[in-house]
């Protein structure tokens, strides 16, 4: 509790300049990501130098309309680089074909730098520019997915991404600074040296990936048939898909619109600084949006919502193309908006995508999405191009309108992604299969009923059972024999006496009074009340057990209402006897008056009740149940820490509803009744299944009652929630996660200074094992109840499993149970996520109480602040603990205070209890 561990002041909502680090690196990462920032610094630098002489090049040596068919020659090679590019990865591996790749294209482009300027070099170089950024980018971000997990993707990529923004703005930079000195060309041999250089520095990362992946190893070309039913059979890889091509088609046509613009709007001697001096400009916009607004976009947006924002900026600026057709500036603002979202929020985002997906088939369907599929968009829209370009339909109007309607069914697709993005990381999350749905009998084929009834006559008396059972369910009984009442094993003679026996057939019942004689007591009261309930118990038989006798004895007074049961001989008799024999007659009395229930039994019910026996288990909760007398209610509810018979006992108690909840309700608050007693009341209420009762269970949840007891609160909760659709109050639940989550971070700030320096010795080093030990305990107990009051808030996941997943010994699971909850809770308040990501991170200690301080307050300062304040615990187990510990230190006004605690909860026998425990763990 944070008002208990802390004198600071704690608030529900920080600060907004806490609520998110602006670079959030951590221990063990920083050089990993000085490597990838650096790498895609050098390839995007690279490529912006071979844009800008490309673009310049081309629109001063062809016509615009050329354009078109560049991009169906660059789709058409693109399709047989890419399965060039996969090979090249199975047989080198990712990071060293990275560097194969960097390298040949250094190769390449200073053979060009070479060549003089003609239409045939503009044409070339546009073309070999387009495929290594395609080849070089993709390369370099399976190589991100492989070095680093979900949780550690949407912290990072946002940092990394950043290198690529930072790379353009220098590209671009340098090309302005060149092209006032140099010719066009020269931007070929500062790429060529700039890639030269990123190879060298991928070749410092360490190598991980270098081994073949299984997914490569299987051979075939990337758009084999199973990869493109992957796309087909699977909602998310198919909208995925989806949205890869449609971005592809709406950013070509931009890119052919804003183009051609330029080319019908400047000069050809204007077209080299333009566009140095413009993707200068559209590279720094690009920074600021990677640096400042992408990382947090992504947080508080979400993955697939941050989608949006370009689809939405591009249909902004086509409809203002629609309306100023002829003005190059709305063209400008909107291939502006791509220039600064397409490689900062949008490009974070299409990589968080492939989070989810395991290892083997992110390489399976990466290369075919990103690379196949794009060229394969890419030459339709080539192809569209062309066609509008030969019929003279590529107006700004038609190209505006074809932009808007694209874009917007890029915006749809990105929508829909949120529901099969969090299906995906549920599947990473999975453990095991669904089970088998239910076959009914009337499904079964006519071998499979053969197999059934053969199953009757089996000796395995469970398979006797199972056909049994599903004969039952199916309102078959009359298929059984009743000759199975001469079946050997007792649990097949107790369950056919239980479902065999109906008016409409006679053939049991001479075989059921052959079993009153059955050596089981078990067989001879099942045997007596199916005779017993069919009218076919014969009382002038006067048989000798004791379990008839009983029987007998009360369907006496069926229609004898003068006559009390207690002034009964044989019933008095079987009460007040003390062999076995009688204390199975009296399992039969009380069996018999669930068959024949009545007010009359309430003494004798409450005479047995004061009787210890096997009857007690599960017979006396029967007959209080059908005789339903209030008065039972109370001995239920102290019945309720017995274990044996529990669950009779609780139902019981629910076939009171009303009476029985408001009773429960009362000793779940009541601090004088027994804690074993209310600490089984949570589940009893539960049993009741109604909305009242999760009513009774949520107010619980603000009462002053143990963490205890609010845990069985919760899970009793979670029962109602999930077995019978109840709600919750979101008010009460909100508040109840709130208080858990800051016991969490303030129990992360008290373990901290424990763990920043070497424990004491002796019987302290063991005293301080043992507080550090509960400590973590509490952690584990309040983050177990958060994932509790989270599945009341999200009925229909499975958040146990996720809870699992962040105990994981892999980091890959952790990480994507971290970004589920992350995507799961986008609607929430921001400070409750943050709390959340803190809590389900796995950070040390005191980096989770660094981050904690807008919640919880500073942390504590060193072990003896910690130590003072854990001694005022309202856990006396853990104070006491604390306090021993303290003494054990020695020294200081500590040891005066823990003597004092220690003496006030009552344990001044820990010294001598505890010493052998912790005396053992110092041996240890």
């Amino acid at each position: 509790m944070a008002s208990a561990t802390n004198t600071n002041t704690v608030t529900d909502r920080p600060p907004a300049s806490g609520r998110a680090l602006l670079i959030d690196l951590r221990a063990g990462e920083g050089a990993e990501v000085a490597l990838s920032f650096a790498t895609l610094f050098g390839v995007v630098a690279a490529l912006s130098l071979l844009e800008t002489a490309r673009d310049t090049l081309f629109l001063a040596k062809l016509p615009a309309h050329r354009l078109a068919l560049v991009y169906v020659v660059v789709a058409a090679l693109g399709l047989f680089v890419t399965g060039r590019n996969l090979e090249l990865v199975r047989r080198f591996g990712r990071r060293n074909s990275l560097v194969v790749t960097l390298a040949g294209a250094a190769v390449g482009t200073t053979l060009l730098y070479f060549r003089p300027a003609s239409p045939v070099l503009a044409f070339t170089l546009y073309v070999w520019s387009a495929l290594l950024g395609s080849v070089a980018v993709v390369q370099f971000w399976l190589v991100a997915g492989e070095s680093f997990t979900s949780a550690q993707s949407k912290r990072l990529y946002p940092v990394i991404s950043a290198g690529g923004v930072v790379g353009a703005l220098a590209g671009s930079g340098l090309a302005i600074l060149l092209l006032g000195y140099l010719p066009v060309g020269s931007l070929l041999l500062a790429a060529a040296i700039t890639l030269v250089v990123t190879a060298v520095v991928v070749t410092l990362a360490p190598d991980r990936t270098d081994a073949p992946t299984p997914a490569l190893r299987a051979g075939g070309p990337v758009a084999a048939p199973g990869r493109v039913t992957l796309l087909r059979q699977d909602p998310y890889l198919t909208r995925v898909a989806a949205l890869v091509v449609l971005s592809t088609l709406a950013l070509l046509v931009l890119d052919y619109f804003f183009k051609s613009r330029a080319a019908a709007s400047l000069s050809a001697g204007e077209l080299g600084p333009f566009f140095a001096r413009y993707y200068a400009v559209l590279n720094a916009l690009s920074l600021v949006m990677q640096v400042v607004f992408a990382s947090r976009l992504v947080r508080r947006l979400g993955v697939t919502a941050a989608l949006v924002l370009l689809p939405l900026a591009l249909v902004i600026g086509a409809a203002g193309s629609l309306f100023l057709a002829s003005s190059f500036l709305v063209v400008l603002l909107a291939k502006g908006a791509d220039g600064a979202l397409r490689h900062s929020v949008h490009r974070v985002g299409s990589e968080l995508l492939y989070v989810p997906l395991q290892g083997a088939l992110r390489d399976r369907v990466k290369p075919l999405i990103d690379s196949v599929l794009a060229r394969v968009a890419q030459a339709a829209a080539a192809a569209g191009i062309l066609g509008l370009v030969a019929l003279e339909l590529d107006s700004p109007r038609a190209l505006a309108a074809i932009l808007a309607v694209l874009a917007g069914a890029w915006i749809g697709v990105a929508i829909s992604l949120r529901g099969p993005y969090l299906e995906a990381f549920r599947s990473s999350l999975a453990r095991g299969g669904l089970d088998d749905p239910r076959i009914g009998f009337d499904d079964l084929d006519l071998s499979s009923v053969e197999t059934v009834t053969e199953a009757l006559s089996s000796p395995d008396a469970t398979r006797v059972i199972a056909a049994m059972n599903l004969l039952a369910d199916a309102g078959r009984t009359r298929l059984i024999p009743a000759l199975i009442l001469y079946h050997e094993a007792e649990p097949v003679l107790e369950r056919a006496l239980a479902i065999l026996p109906e008016p409409r057939r006679n053939d049991w019942v001479p075989l059921t009074e052959r079993l009153l004689g059955h050596a089981s007591e078990v067989v001879r009261l099942a045997a007596v009340r199916a005779l017993a309930r069919h009218g076919k118990l014969d009382p002038r038989g006067k048989p000798a057990t004791g379990v008839v006798r009983a029987y007998l004895a009360v369907q006496r007074f069926r229609n004898a209402d003068t006559l009390q049961p207690l002034a009964d001989d044989d019933v008095r008799g079987i009460i007040d006897g003390t062999t076995p024999e009688c204390e199975a007659a009296r399992q039969a009395i009380l069996d018999a008056v669930v068959d024949q229930p009545g007010p009359r039994w309430v003494e004798v019910i409450l005479a047995l009740a004061k009787l210890e026996g096997p009857h007690q288990d599960t017979a006396l909760p029967a007959a209080m149940a059908a005789v339903k007398d209030e008065s039972f209610i109370g001995l239920l509810i102290e019945r309720l820490p017995v274990r044996r018979g529990r669950a009779a006992t609780r139902e019981a108690l629910a076939s009171f509803e009303g009476a029985a909840l408001d009773r429960l309700g009362a000793a779940l608050v009541d601090a004088d009744l027994s804690f074993r007693v209310r600490l089984q009341v949570p589940r009893a209420i539960a049993e009741l299944g109604s909305q009242p009762a999760a009513d009774v269970l949520t107010r619980a949840l603000s009462a002053d009652v143990s963490g205890l007891l609010r845990y069985r609160v919760l899970r009793a909760l979670g029962h109602l929630v999930t077995h019978h659709g109840a709600r919750v109050d979101a008010a009460a639940v909100d508040a109840e996660l709130r208080r858990n989550l800051r016991e969490f971070l303030s129990r992360a700030g008290q373990l901290a200074p424990f763990q920043q320096g070497p424990l004491p010795s002796g019987r302290a080093q063991a005293s301080a094992r043992l507080v550090i030990g509960l400590l973590k305990d509490k952690m584990r107990q309040a983050r177990e109840r958060v994932f509790r009051l989270l599945q009341l808030q999200y009925r229909a996941e499975d958040l146990r499993t996720v809870h699992l997943a962040l105990q994981s010994a892999d980091k890959r699971v952790r990480a994507n149970a971290l970004e589920f909850v992350d995507t799961l809770t986008l609607r929430a308040e921001e400070d409750l996520r943050a709390m959340l990501r803190l809590v389900a991170d796995d950070l040390p200690p005191d980096q989770t109480a660094a981050r904690a301080g807008a919640w919880v307050g500073q942390p504590p300062a060193d072990v003896e602040t910690v130590l003072a304040e854990l001694m005022t615990d309202s856990d006396d187990s853990l104070a006491t603990v604390v306090a021993y510990h303290a003494r054990a230190l020695g020294g200081g006004a500590l040891v005066l205070e823990a003597e004092q605690v220690m003496s006030q909860r009552g344990w001044m026998g820990l010294d001598r209890e505890l010493g052998i425990e912790l005396g053992g763990l110092n041996g240890a």
